[in-house]
């Protein structure tokens, strides 16, 4: 199928949307599978917690931006056409889907800000200025006898990355329940997203690659 059919430029704005839900939408799905998967081999080197930590930093970004153009299309006047030709599952679903990015948008916008995103200036003057004392880390030197090269690995970095996403954390609230929140926020987002574009993909974009879902 040629793209520029399914997408075409000359309704610029609604199919640039929907281009962009389709990147974020695979985007996360790496990113939140990597983030609860145990085991990925090279990506490990460092750890496996430091790994997931990344990939749930990584969703939380992605879950920004698609929440961004949700409510981006859900403006548009061509969508708001075609939803007029919904039915009630497909409806229920897409309204679903829209209130979870509008209600948990400010919460995820906080946290990507101060983490979620690249590793700022602000997070790690955060995390030296909060770290506990007895906080300890770990640098591990690599060698390869082979072709007699080698390297470092940081693993102190997930001490790091630890401590300055409490940034926000309130006081009174546990390390261990503000990150378990922060996964559940971070599932419940992919589960909307695929809703949101399984329902995409029923009402217009199946037609358009003449595909269905049988």
């Amino acid at each position: 199928m040629k793209l520029r059919e399914v997408f075409d430029p000359a309704r610029l704005e609604f199919n640039a949307i929907l281009a962009r839900l389709s990147v974020l939408f695979e985007d996360l799905r790496i990113e939140e599978y990597a983030s609860r998967i145990d085991g990925l081999d090279q990506l490990d080197d460092v750890g496996k917690g430091y790994r997931k930590i990344y990939f749930l930093r990584r969703s939380i970004a992605t879950l920004v931006e698609f929440a961004g153009a949700i409510e981006m299309l859900d403006q548009r006047p061509e969508f708001r056409e075609l939803k007029r030709g919904f039915n009630a599952d497909c409806t229920s679903r897409w309204n679903e889907s829209v209130k979870y990015f509008i209600d948990w948008k400010k919460y995820l916008s906080e946290i990507r800000a101060d983490f979620g995103g690249h590793f700022d200036h602000g997070s790690a003057r955060h995390a030296i200025a909060e770290m506990h004392p007895e906080t300890v880390g770990e640098l591990v030197v690599v060698k390869h006898d082979e072709d007699k090269t080698g390297g470092v690995r940081l693993k102190y970095a997930m001490e790091i990355v630890g401590s300055a996403m409490t940034r926000p954390k309130p006081a009174d609230q546990e390390d261990r329940t503000y990150f378990h929140e922060m996964f559940v926020v971070v599932r419940a987002g992919s589960h909307m997203a695929v809703r949101a574009i399984h329902t995409l993909s029923v009402v217009f974009l199946l037609e358009k690659f003449g595909r269905d879902m049988s």
